[in-house]
């Protein structure tokens, strides 16, 4: 037996691995043997029916096990002569010689060969947490509106009070718009409603919303209007439609005053001390988008300095975790699944400098991890499959259930955790060279924070074997007619 590999790129071999005509008829020899002790024919005792005959009979089955043999073979040898750089398979090619031999051809992504940057003295921009008696205010303001008290009035709606509602929209040609592929029900009827009048950011149908304004209870009213050019949803860009509308009440907002019951509700004494609280707050909150800010910083100088290729399987396997979030959340957002097949290529093609920059990082920070012996436990997974969960819009356990037997996408979201927490790292290496980068920073926003990271520390540890379902969540209900507002 003998083997070779030739590189074809810096990060594309081919391997091959053959085997003479004696040792693979030795092989097939030994495979007729052991076949032929199980073999229960007519006319022959178990074990002793002739090798010619099972040679004969089972041929398709010993070329399929002496193929599967001759794979491991290259597969433990290349595990010992080039294993750090094997990235993937690409394809396997078998080939009988006529001189006897067998041949088997692989093809096989490499890992690409790079030396690191000075990566533990990378420059970064200071989170800035001063915060301003304007943005306080506006927190303030903010906190009084979601304790707000939402009153039925018995007249016209005025802009900022909320209107439940029923509304139903047609194209000028009758077709109903709740029945055209890819769109969203919130752009195509909706038998009962909350909506805000005249706000202005608001992914409803804006005409609808504009037009509420000056509606009282139990008024009908049919509008017209024409959707954008450029309309997300394509079934709807530049089409004129009408809607029904139909209102059920209005009700006004009443925002709370700022006395010692509302202190009280939100735990303090005084309006001196809720505006240190809100402070505190706002800067917890500017150090976490500050410490994002400086992952992407990172990321984007880490890229810069990746002067290498990348396996075109690691880019394929990145577009294809991109796709996948990217329509698992259309789908969640009302888009059908037949409107996002449409536009797969297009998608495809877009996504591919995203999906190279991705391969890159990944492989710096995989061997950043390795280098400084960085590893990931079992919490600091279950967190990333609580982002994954809150991206997805779905439940922790649902996407374990999801995940448990896709052995890919588990050892995915486990690279993530440990690439996260690979640029936690150089973040902490960044701050101990550039010590004004903390400057301003609350005591306790200091710490390791990851990507999208939730506010409070997980009650449940996930893990893909156990879900443990015994912690209920503690968050405080909304009241009845407030909940009907959110």
């Amino acid at each position: 037996m003998k083997s070779e590999i030739k590189e074809v790129s810096s990060v594309r071999s081919v391997f091959t691995l053959t085997v003479s005509k004696d040792e693979a008829q030795n092989e097939e020899d030994l495979l007729v043997k052991t076949i032929s002790r199980d073999v229960k024919m007519p006319g022959f005792r178990k074990g002793h029916v002739p090798e010619s005959i099972v040679r004969m009979k089972f041929a398709k089955d010993v070329k399929v096990k002496l193929d599967e043999q001759l794979y491991s073979r290259a597969m433990e040898t290349m595990a010992k002569e080039h294993s750090p750089r094997v990235f993937s398979v690409v394809k396997a090619d078998f080939n009988d010689k006529e001189s006897g031999e067998k041949e088997l051809v692989v093809t096989i992504d490499m890992k690409p060969d790079f030396e690191l940057m000075d990566y533990r003295h990378l420059e970064l921009d200071p989170i800035n947490t001063d915060i301003t008696n304007d943005e306080i205010d506006s927190a303030l303001d903010q906190l009084r509106n979601y304790n707000a008290d939402y009153v039925t009035v018995d007249r016209d709606a005025k802009a900022g009070d909320f209107v439940r509602l029923s509304y139903r929209g047609t194209l000028v040609d009758g077709s109903e718009i709740s029945k055209l592929d890819g769109v969203p029900p919130i752009l195509g009827e909706q038998k009962s409603t909350w909506e805000e009048a005249g706000a202005e950011d608001t992914p409803g149908v804006k005409a609808v919303i504009d037009s509420i304004v000056g509606m009282k209870a139990e008024e009908n009213r049919e509008i017209e209007t024409t959707f954008p050019e450029d309309f997300y949803v394509k079934s709807l860009a530049g089409k004129s439609a009408k809607y029904a509308l139909h209102v059920f009440e209005v009700r006004e907002k009443v925002l709370p005053e700022l006395d010692d019951k509302l202190f009280a509700k939100l735990s303090a004494n005084t309006l001196d001390e809720l505006r240190y609280q809100i402070q505190e707050d706002l800067k917890k909150r500017k150090h976490r988008m500050g410490r994002l800010e400086q992952r992407e910083q990172l990321v984007r100088k880490l890229i810069a300095s990746a002067g290498f290729d990348v396996p075109e399987s690691a880019v394929e396997h990145e577009r294809i975790q991109v796709l996948r979030t990217f329509f698992e959340q259309q789908i969640k957002e009302g888009i059908s699944p037949d409107e996002l097949e449409k536009h797969r290529s297009a998608l495809y093609d877009d996504t591919t400098d995203l999906a190279r920059d991705r391969a890159k990082i990944n492989f710096i920070l995989e061997r950043i991890a390795i280098e400084e012996k960085i590893t990931v436990s079992a919490d600091e997974v279950s967190r990333m499959i609580i982002q994954e969960a809150s991206l997805l819009r779905t439940t922790p356990d649902k996407l374990i259930s999801e995940i448990k037997n896709d052995k890919d996408r588990v050892q995915d979201l486990q690279r993530r955790a440990l690439f996260s927490k690979t640029l936690d790292f150089l973040i902490i290496e960044s701050t101990k060279n550039h010590p004004d980068l903390t400057k301003g920073t609350p005591k306790e926003s200091k710490g390791e924070i990851s990507e999208g990271e939730v506010e409070a520390k997980p009650k449940k540890k996930y893990t893909i074997v156990k879900i443990d379902r015994s912690e209920k969540s503690k968050a405080k209900p909304l009241p009845k007619e407030k909940a009907e507002l959110q």
